[in-house]
């Protein structure tokens, strides 16, 4: 079973605000607003994208691939 956009986004949040990295989580997402790269890539692929670079943790990703199917 897929998880949807909704999944994501909460599961992100939460370990965001678990972590205390909010801060860091939003500037993330700001600085990315300015970057060609990202220009064209969904709000998930933002939030993602910046979830790993704060964190530098590859397994939420691993784990949301694997839960798309």
């Amino acid at each position: 079973m897929s998880m949807s956009h909704e999944d994501v986004f909460y599961e992100i949040y939460q370990e965001v605000h678990s972590q205390g990295l909010e801060e860091r989580f939003y500037q993330q997402l700001n600085k990315m607003k300015s970057q060609d790269k990202h220009k064209y890539k969904c709000v998930k692929d933002h939030w993602e994208y910046a979830y790993r670079r704060i964190t530098g943790d590859q397994e939420i990703h691993d784990t949301l691939l694997n839960n798309q199917g």
